[in-house]
């Protein structure tokens, strides 16, 4: 490990278990994405890893292109009250819950939605998710677990063995198992597709559980209406109360890296699959909390009562350079465009490095230098001001690494911009 690469970061907490001080490997700062909507933001999601969906209480779907930076209004008219969550199957279909608006679905990115619920007789939507064939398996605040096999079209109710129908919480692991957390009734477990469910919650102190969340093992967290969070390394065979959150995790996360990440009053941050906590709130300027996700180059996103924030780094595992550099460089195609006279290019630098972005007419001649300096890794947003040049098409060029190693530490891109006047 490269401790040169580490900012540690000591805390102490307490909490009812004992007097907790440890360390993290890395400092998390959040930034508000100032064009993110303004009103509650209840769930967050993503689009093969680069559209990101955020739904608010209002019933409203929103479409982002570009991490975040832009975004626009899909659905506003959907009979809805609030969007509770989201789900991307592997068939490539997208599905939103609502809380008293049934399901929706869109096959094209978000862009459209279609009310699709009509054989479930419930529609108040806690909860969605899907295993490796596509099968929709949906969590209701009243009326227990349903499933689909054909897309949304037709539900059957899929929940024998549960002895509480307020579901709260459903995830699938990585080996097609599902859990659900309940109202009133501690965890139950499916190893059949949900054809059969037992309790699993052996250790399980909390009979009202608000969130659950699984690592690639087998290993899961939930979390307890009191803030308690429990942990098992056996796929629920035996459960054990790990920490207590100062109020209830209303969502957890595990991102690609293995941490893990607690929305309740304001955010909390654990790389031990809970059994350390952080309050990670700097830059957070609302401490209600609403939804959480990670996008796949490890930056993770909070949605708050006024909007969504972004972590200002990625919150990841210490890697190598090449597996860093390897997994995370992108060059965002500008937004807008075509624009007059002002776009935002952004851009994706997973090392720090000296970058170069130009712009280029369509004969190769340099019209402008929007960067040429060395930068630290991180997230990087850059305007482009266009209004001494006539309308036309351009071209903008980003380097950056190490160009001439030859090696996997050298970048290059080349993407379209249109000037319309």
């Amino acid at each position: 490990m490269n401790w040169k690469i580490l900012v540690l970061f000591f805390a102490t907490i307490q909490t009812n278990l004992l007097l907790q001080t440890f360390c993290i490997s890395q400092t998390i700062i959040w930034e508000k994405l100032e064009q993110s909507p303004s009103e509650r933001i209840t769930a967050l999601g993503f689009v093969r890893g680069t559209s990101m969906l955020a739904g608010g209480k209002s019933g409203k779907i929103y479409v982002s292109t570009d991490y975040g930076m832009q975004w626009r209004t899909v659905a506003d008219t959907l009979d809805a009250t609030r969007i509770d969550c989201f789900l991307e199957t592997k068939d490539g279909f997208l599905y939103a819950g609502a809380d008293c608006g049934g399901i929706f679905r869109s096959s094209d990115n978000g862009n459209s939605w279609a009310f699709i619920s009509d054989s479930l007789p419930w529609r108040c939507i806690s909860s969605l998710a899907s295993d490796t064939q596509s099968t929709i398996f949906t969590g209701t605040f009243l009326a227990g677990v349903w499933k689909s096999t054909n897309k949304g079209i037709n539900w059957e109710k899929t929940d024998s063995g549960i002895s509480n129908p307020e579901i709260l919480a459903l995830v699938i692991n990585n080996y097609g198992h599902l859990f659900v957390g309940t109202g009133g009734a501690k965890i139950f477990r499916s190893t059949d597709a949900g054809n059969y469910w037992t309790h699993n919650d052996s250790g399980v102190t909390r009979e009202v559980i608000w969130s659950l969340a699984h690592f690639k093992d087998s290993n899961l967290v939930a979390g307890g209406a009191a803030g308690e969070i429990f942990l098992t390394n056996d796929e629920g065979e035996k459960w054990t109360q790990v920490a207590t959150l100062n109020s209830t995790p209303k969502t957890l996360i595990a991102t690609f890296s293995g941490h893990l990440f607690a929305a309740s009053d304001g955010v909390y941050y654990s790389e031990d699959k809970g059994k350390q906590w952080l309050q990670v709130n700097s830059g957070l300027t609302n401490l209600l909390v609403w939804s959480l996700a990670a996008d796949s180059f490890g930056y993770v996103y909070v949605g708050t009562e006024s909007g969504i924030f972004r972590s200002t780094q990625p919150v990841n595992s210490v890697k190598s350079t090449e597996e860093q550099f390897s997994v995370s460089f992108v060059l965002l195609q500008n937004y807008p465009n075509p624009f007059n006279p002002k776009t935002i290019i952004n851009y994706q630098l997973p090392i720090n490095s000296w970058v170069t972005l130009k712009v280029y007419t369509v004969l190769g001649e340099e019209v402008s230098t929007l960067v040429n300096e060395f930068q630290a890794s991180g997230f990087k947003s850059v305007e482009f001001n266009a209004d001494k040049l006539p309308s036309g098409l351009y071209f903008y060029k980003l380097t950056a690494g190490y160009p001439s190693s030859g090696s996997e530490l050298a970048f290059t891109e080349v993407k379209k911009l249109v000037l319309i006047k």
